[in-house]
């Protein structure tokens, strides 16, 4: 059986279609609500917004960790496997 993709409280990034050029927009996920019968589907809601949104889960996507987690990616859990095969190959 197919599970949720995403959970509650984690960020992701809405989707925009082709009209808005690919843009996207931040949001947290705030309930996961039941399978519809042909996709999952997720209430969000953007930082600067004060409605939610229903999104369907091949609309949203993960959104990238935070800038400072990039800088030192092995202290907050993010893993770069190019990172990973360089450092072995530099042993």
């Amino acid at each position: 059986m197919a599970t949720h993709r995403f959970a509650v409280g984690q960020n992701v990034r809405l989707l925009q279609s082709v009209i808005t050029r690919g843009k996207s927009i931040a949001c947290e996920v705030v309930q996961i609500m039941p399978f519809d019968g042909a996709c999952f589907q997720y209430r969000i809601r953007a930082a600067d917004e004060r409605f939610d949104r229903i999104a369907k889960e091949h609309e949203l996507a993960e959104a990238a960790p935070p800038q400072s987690e990039m800088d030192h990616p092995e202290q907050s859990g993010w893993t770069d496997k190019f990172t990973s095969i360089a450092k072995k190959g530099n042993q």
